[in-house]
């Protein structure tokens, strides 16, 4: 039975914006609950697929809560964890948003996770910043064309393209290209399947892989 999801006007959630939240500028507040909506849309379809409600939810790469807070109002009765780099981000989520947190090491590999902690895992805008990954794929707009060109020859030689930050805190951090081959591939070789792929499905812009990690009925 599909998951009742309200309208968004219709949804309980915090609105209160962090000042700090840099997912907020360069939009109106609507905008950034809408992006916010538009997650909770995805993560509903997912819950849909596996066919019951999620009581344990990880947002990983939480920010200041764009996510989390609509994860928060449409599951009340879930434990909601939030993960990410910054303590600061997280401790306004604690203190706003009332979910747990966890501080998350900058690199990826170093990242661990309790066996079975969470049975629904959010993560949204993070594998698109690290290597191997994905991104939305207006390089142009962000990387001169040189660095832009070496990206998409990467691309199409090896199923995907990186190019590092030229200036920022975190070091690893770049913009990448996947195709969605060379992300099932990886998937599978980890032991999991892709239900669904949804070319720029989030926001227009960043394709959405829904995984179901260990055995199928549990995606991720």
């Amino acid at each position: 039975m599909p998951t009742a999801l309200p309208p968004l006007d219709q949804l309980p959630f915090v609105r209160t914006i962090s000042p700090d939240d840099w997912m907020a500028r360069g939009t109106t507040p609507d905008g950034y609950f809408r992006r916010g909506y538009d997650a909770l849309r995805l993560i509903v379809g997912a819950v849909d697929a596996r066919g019951q409600e999620p009581s344990r939810i990880l947002d990983f790469g939480c920010g200041h809560g764009g996510v989390a807070r609509m994860l928060r109002a449409r599951f009340p009765q879930a434990t909601i964890t939030g993960q990410d780099v910054s303590p600061d981000w997280l401790a306004w989520c604690e203190a706003h948003l009332g979910i747990a947190t966890r501080v998350s090491p900058e690199r990826i590999r170093d990242v661990t996770l309790p066996p079975q902690a969470y049975d629904l895992i959010w993560v949204g805008s993070v594998f698109t910043h690290i290597p191997p990954a994905r991104f939305d794929l207006d390089l142009e707009r962000f990387l001169d064309p040189a660095a832009a060109r070496a990206a998409l020859q990467d691309h199409d030689a090896a199923g995907y393209g990186f190019v590092r930050y030229q200036k920022g805190r975190h070091a690893e951090w770049g913009r990448a290209l996947t195709s969605a081959s060379h992300v099932r591939d990886r998937v599978q070789r980890a032991g999991a399947d892709v239900l669904s792929v949804q070319e720029a499905g989030w926001g227009g812009r960043q394709d959405v892989f829904v995984v179901a990690a260990g055995h199928a009925g549990e995606p991720h």
